[in-house]
């Protein structure tokens, strides 16, 4: 009759002692997983930021597309964000206000793929500003970027 319990006991044993060690394994493996998302994502992207703004990155080819975030804003902030390209006109208007959203998430492409062809001597290419404007003016410092007159493909034509 004990070596029966003692059987049962052991089956049990083994049991725990297996579950314990998939536990474990799991745990590791999702650590390793986090781990390498974490890295890999925080080398691709070094945000460029003014605020609670920021874009994705400081050059961008012709037709690649622009990430444009806001996390933060404060509810006593309302205006516009203003993005100007090289000459100084207004190329696209993001109204905020703080009270109603705390966050903006938008993409763009500054040039598109049938413009890059029509633009020899384009005013899109070269040193862009965004722009944080509210009735007393500047809520931050501006924060500029380049566009290129390449393409993903490779150069132009």
């Amino acid at each position: 009759m004990k070596k029966s319990k003692n059987i049962k006991n052991n089956k049990k044993s083994d049991a725990i002692a297996g579950l314990a060690t998939i536990a474990v394994v799991t745990v590791v493996i999702a650590m390793i997983s986090a781990t390498y998302v974490y890295s890999s994502s925080s080398e691709v992207t070094s945000w460029i930021t003014s605020g609670p703004f920021g874009i994705n990155k400081e050059q961008f080819l012709g037709d690649e597309k622009l990430f444009f975030t806001a996390n933060g804003i404060q509810p006593h902030e309302k205006g516009e964000i203003v993005f100007q390209i090289p000459d100084g006109k207004e190329f696209k208007v993001i109204p905020f206000d703080g009270s109603k959203h705390s966050s903006i998430k938008q993409y763009f492409v500054p040039v598109s793929s049938d413009r890059i062809y029509e633009c020899d001597s384009c005013s899109m290419f070269g040193t862009w500003k965004i722009l944080f404007k509210n009735s007393q003016g500047d809520l931050y410092e501006p924060i500029t970027f380049e566009v290129t007159d390449q393409e993903r493909g490779g150069e132009r034509p």
